[in-house]
This record gives C-alpha cells, sequence and structure tokens, in this order.
C-alpha cells in the first residue's frame, strides 16, 4: 500500500482535509504549468531543428559552390603557370 492510500484511509479533521485538498490543487496547478512549458520547449525544439535542416542544406549548397569554384580557380592557375613557361 502506498503512503497517499495510508493517508487517505486516516480519518482527517475538516481543516486537514482543506489543507490537503489545497495543496493537492497546487501541485496540479504546478503540473499543468510544467506540462505547458514542456509543450513549448517542445514546439521550440521543433523550429530550432527544421532551421538546423535548412542551415545544413544551404550549407551544403555553399560547399558545393565553394567546390567549383575551387577548381576552376585551380585550372586558370594551371593554365596561367603553362602559359608563362
Amino acid at each position: 500500500m502506498s503512503a497517499i492510500e495510508e493517508v487517505n484511509k486516516i480519518p482527517h479533521s475538516p481543516r486537514t482535509k482543506g489543507v490537503i485538498q489545497y495543496f493537492e490543487g497546487q501541485v496540479k496547478l504546478h503540473i499543468e504549468g510544467l506540462e505547458n512549458n514542456l509543450q513549448v520547449t517542445n514546439d521550440k525544439l521543433g523550429q530550432l531543428m527544421a532551421m538546423q535542416i535548412a542551415t545544413t542544406d544551404k550549407l551544403t549548397k555553399v560547399e558545393a559552390s565553394v567546390a567549383s569554384v575551387d577548381k576552376i580557380l585551380a585550372a586558370l592557375l594551371n593554365i596561367l603557370i603553362i602559359s608563362t613557361q
């Protein structure tokens, strides 16, 4: 038997019942707040992941462009070297 079940079986005064209900309500509010925070965090994480994917795609395109320019510059340099000989 859990501690909560044991506490619920003990007869309580109206004041004690009120205190227990108050704190149960506070715990529920706190849990709801945490659930909302978790949902917002998950939404923001999803947005960040989407941005990361988009950024990775752009970076891949930039790397391909740099590689192309590098090949062109290497070819031009070879042409210059050959023409000066």
